[in-house]
């Protein structure tokens, strides 16, 4: 009986260890490896989205507005790709989401965009610029030039 309990205490102590440190484990494999956790890929994600909307002190009604307007500019420009496209940049996504990070122009020249695929997604774009400037106020608007201003002068 003696045995047992002692066993049973050790056992108990194993899985209580395995708990705990399984998580760390994994945690320092993924960094290891040079994957980002999944979990800091969606806080950074979030983050950039933050970011880039901040300084404009939007509404949660205006955020709601934006997101729903991108959404719908990425199904119609989705609706653009031929399926071999669409399953090209589906798969640099992927690769951009592991971590490897692919030029975004090249991947776009590899889908091999025709003129009139171009002129669609331009067109789709413009629209959607246009759409997302309506949800600003005047003040947001001027910031937001602002903001590309300085970006433009950053990237040059």
């Amino acid at each position: 009986m003696m045995k047992i309990n002692k066993l049973m205490s050790v056992l108990a102590s194993v899985v209580a260890v395995s708990v705990v440190a399984v998580p760390f484990i994994v945690k320092a494999d993924a960094i290891h490896n040079g994957q980002p956790l999944l979990a800091q890929a969606q806080q950074n994600s979030h983050k950039k989205e933050g970011d880039r909307w901040a300084k404009l002190n939007l509404t949660d009604a205006q955020k709601q507005q934006l997101r729903q307007i991108e959404k719908d500019s990425r199904q119609q420009i989705e609706g653009v790709y031929t399926p071999q496209q669409l399953a090209q940049l589906k798969a640099a996504r992927t690769q951009h989401q592991q971590g490897q990070h692919t030029n975004r122009r090249d991947v776009m020249k590899s889908l091999n965009l025709t003129d009139s695929q171009k002129a669609q997604i331009k067109q789709i774009r413009k629209a959607q610029k246009a759409k997302m400037d309506s949800v600003f106020t005047p003040e947001q608007r001027q910031q937001l030039e602002q903001q590309r201003a300085q970006w433009q002068q950053q990237h040059q």
